[in-house]
């Protein structure tokens, strides 16, 4: 009998030492989740200072997250594809043991993006976007099946800018482009139950990578069309027409559709009759850009020259309520 108490004795001692030793390390295991998981979502190079955690502070901090751009010429063109200034989070203490970790709420701000497209046509989005589709659909990579899963129930993202250099893309009819935009600066991206019924690290990279992407489509697609038409179909090719169509629509960004031209009306086509009500929420979308907007004079005078070549196509907006 007294073997019996001394071994539940023991147990029950390296249960709490356990516990202790993960309290202690929390930072440690959270920073390489992070840096784990978005490593395996991009299939690139991933740093990350730290994630700083405070359990009685109900909150977490991400520093100097750093995603890698692809080897080769992308990463000597841009050493990086997508770099984190400033990330905060609050924590639901009851959960950060637990398999299902619930994030009340995220904020991200202060991301930088780069752009890359050469004249063989291969760009870095491409590369980073082919590897989160293995996200899609409903089985998860074999890999993330017993991780712990999260859900972020709001996420917040703001002041994003988008460095960007594309070559000639005659099969997207684009000039060359390059410089600076930033977005999402005084109307900041905001989304709901991303990894909805709890999802890998990897697929939550993933989800807030595309969505970001999709905001960016929107935004520089009045700037740099044809070079957005390109990614566009990518993001299609990645999450489908229908969640790129509810995103759009999520972000009040729908209006967006009518920038893309064939890319945008095929978007549309494909959604069909429900293209409405998936696209629905976009507010008043400066311009169609998601708030860059413009001179407004300028965008007269464009529509007034384009009137003729206007009335040949139809508006890939035609008969969608917004």
């Amino acid at each position: 009998m007294k073997w019996l108490l001394r071994i539940g004795l023991l147990i029950a001692l390296l249960v709490v030492v356990g516990a202790v030793a993960a309290f202690f390390m929390i930072d440690s295991i959270a920073t390489t989740t992070v840096k784990k998981g978005a490593a395996f979502a991009t299939q690139t190079d991933v740093e990350c200072e730290s994630v700083d955690v405070s359990i009685f502070g109900a909150s977490a901090t991400i520093n100097n997250l750093d995603i890698k751009n692809p080897d080769g010429p992308f990463r000597e063109k841009f050493d990086s594809f997508l770099k984190l200034g400033d990330g905060s989070a609050a924590v639901s203490a009851g959960s950060v043991m637990s398999d299902l970790v619930e994030i009340p709420e995220v904020t991200l701000s202060d991301i930088e993006i780069t752009l890359v497209g050469f004249e063989d046509g291969k760009k870095n989005y491409e590369l980073i976007l082919e590897s989160l589709k293995r996200f899609q659909g409903d089985t998860p990579p074999e890999e993330t099946k017993d991780e712990k899963k999260f859900v972020i129930r709001k996420l917040t993202i703001s002041n994003i800018t988008v460095k960007y250099d594309f070559a000639k893309d005659p099969a997207l009819g684009a000039v060359p482009a390059s410089g600076t935009l930033v977005i999402a600066k005084d109307e900041p991206m905001v989304l709901t139950d991303v990894g909805a019924g709890g999802v890998p690290m990897s697929q939550v990279t993933a989800e807030i990578i595309t969505d970001v992407m999709v905001q960016v489509t929107a935004n520089l697609a009045g700037n740099l069309g044809g070079h957005m038409k390109g990614l566009a179909d990518s993001l299609i090719n990645t999450i489908g027409a229908e969640q790129f169509g509810e995103t759009l629509g999520e972000l009040g960004l729908g209006d967006a559709v009518g920038e893309l031209g064939d890319v945008g009306k095929a978007l549309t086509e494909e959604l069909g009759e429900g293209a409405g009500d998936i696209l629905k929420g976009a507010g008043d979308v400066i311009g169609g850009l998601g708030g860059l907007g413009g001179d407004k004079k300028k965008d007269k005078q464009s529509e007034e020259e384009n009137s003729d070549n206007d009335k040949q196509d139809e508006s890939v907006l035609d008969g969608l309520p917004f």
